[in-house]
């Protein structure tokens, strides 16, 4: 699956037309996504002139967005005024703005999952790597793109990787053995 397969420009535009037409609705936007969960990059312009807007106190609407992405020479990169203005024609409402917003997040996440998993494949491909160093660096990488919150996820995790890591052990402490001749103590009947 294609990053771009991974991205919904309506409920990202939807989720910034909610704000525009609904100002107050900045406030329900900021636990729900960040400029970075964007794909467009003309998004992760104005959602992040919105954010510093509400930050100074100031209204987040078309009249103080327009100057402010300006003022930081985004104007242009954030489509213009004419854009910025169709977000607000496309978004008949703000009702659904947390439904838009978990669709962006959500793919944001799945996005980031699939850059981390090049990496850590990447890492695994070393024949000298040190397993413990790849599930390390597997498990920094993943805690990065969502990190685990709950202490039952954790748990399981860890208990997955030990029981993994203690078999890799096992059979690392076998094959040294065969290889040194040391097959004594083992004998393995066929029933």
């Amino acid at each position: 699956m294609s990053q771009q397969m991974l991205v919904n420009l309506g409920a990202e535009k939807a989720v910034l037309g909610s704000v525009l037409i609904d100002p107050a609705a900045i406030h329900r936007v900021g636990d729900l996504v960040t400029p970075d969960d964007f794909h467009d990059e003309r998004h992760r312009s104005i959602l992040g002139a919105m954010q510093r807007l509400r930050a100074s106190g100031l209204a987040v609407d078309f009249v103080s967005l327009t100057p402010k992405l300006q003022e930081q020479g985004e104007l242009n990169k954030a489509g213009g005024p004419a854009y910025v203005t169709s977000l607000i024609n496309a978004t008949p409402t703000s009702v659904h703005l947390e439904h838009y917003a978990a669709i962006v997040s959500r793919l944001a996440v799945l996005r980031r999952l699939m850059a981390v998993t090049g990496k850590i494949a990447g890492a695994a491909h070393n024949p000298d790597a040190e397993l413990g160093e790849v599930f390390g660096l597997a498990r920094r990488l993943i805690d990065s793109v969502a990190p685990l919150a709950l202490g039952d996820a954790v748990l399981a995790w860890q208990d997955s990787l030990g029981a993994w890591l203690g078999g890799q052990a096992e059979r690392e402490e076998e094959r040294r053995a065969e290889l040194a001749g040391d097959r004594a103590g083992r004998v393995q009947l066929p029933w």
